[in-house]
């Protein structure tokens, strides 16, 4: 079987070196292998070759600085060196970078960390990492600045809408991921309802059989707001790490546009893993 790869960008920011010794710790236990990407812009120079040539200078100077960032990391992040990994430098906006590489490599896993912007009502994550998991076809693990990641894979929590429940290859990552690190899987579905209808109950059995192998559970919620159901179940359960199918959009878009952080705040505390629908 060939090995998952996981995608890490990197900014060299304290956050993103966060990301990358959660996803080295990831990749160790999985046995996968790391693509670490930094990207970088330059501007835009005149066409005249005296320019050009100062332009294609400064590219070569800045892939350089990336690289000698990047052994710095490794001299200090000794986990790097137990684990299969290449570092690249490109020149692009770090969303045009992740989105090319994961249309170049066959990119099983996005591990990502993100800054709060400094007024972080309204938006909990930056832009990037929101298009980044609107336009990818794998799943993207984002890890909030400041966010708990002591218990990120020991109790996971799945939100489910027993809404025609994607395939079991959606769930791989996360079924791997589960096994792995023996965690448990809190599944919960928070609903305007007081009340499952029968086809509900169809699909959660579909989902039951795909977790069958893992330590799993299921919780229903009658609540209106579904960011408030979901923020009282990572409580409840002490949920290290929220997963969810990005086939419902608007439980996505919920993480991403967190307007009450103070309200929310395990929502908005706790990593989370986006699921692509296969």
């Amino acid at each position: 079987m060939n090995k998952k790869t996981i995608l890490v960008p990197i900014d060299f920011s304290k956050t993103s070196k966060k990301a990358l010794e959660i996803a080295a710790k990831l990749a160790k236990k999985i046995e996968a292998k790391l693509l670490i990407m930094n990207a970088f812009q330059q501007e835009v120079v005149s066409s005249e070759s005296k320019d050009a040539m100062h332009y294609q200078s400064l590219i070569k100077k800045a892939e350089s600085n990336s690289h000698e960032k990047f052994e710095a990391i490794k001299d200090s992040m000794l986990l790097l060196k137990e684990v299969d990994h290449t570092f690249v430098s490109r020149q692009a906006f770090p969303q045009d970078a992740i989105i090319s590489l994961t249309r170049i490599y066959d990119i099983d896993l996005i591990v990502m960390g993100t800054k709060r912007p400094a007024k972080s009502k309204g938006v909990l994550v930056g832009n990037n990492s929101y298009a980044i998991a609107k336009n990818v076809k794998c799943p993207v693990l984002v890890i909030p600045d400041g966010s708990d990641t002591s218990k990120i894979f020991t109790n996971i929590g799945l939100a489910g809408d027993y809404k025609k429940t994607p395939s079991r290859e959606t769930f791989g990552i996360l079924t791997q991921i589960a096994t792995a690190y023996g965690a448990d899987i809190h599944v919960v579905h928070v609903s305007q309802s007081p009340v499952i209808d029968p086809e509900e109950i169809s699909e959660a059995k579909k989902l039951d059989r795909y977790l069958k192998e893992l330590n799993h559970n299921f919780s229903f919620k009658y609540d209106t707001e579904l960011d408030e159901g979901l923020n009282e179940h990572i409580k409840e359960k002490q949920i290290g790490l929220l997963a969810l199918v990005k086939k419902r959009k608007e439980s996505v878009d919920h993480i991403f546009n967190c307007s009450d952080t103070e309200r929310y705040t395990n929502l908005c505390n706790v990593p989370f893993l986006i699921l692509n629908t296969k």
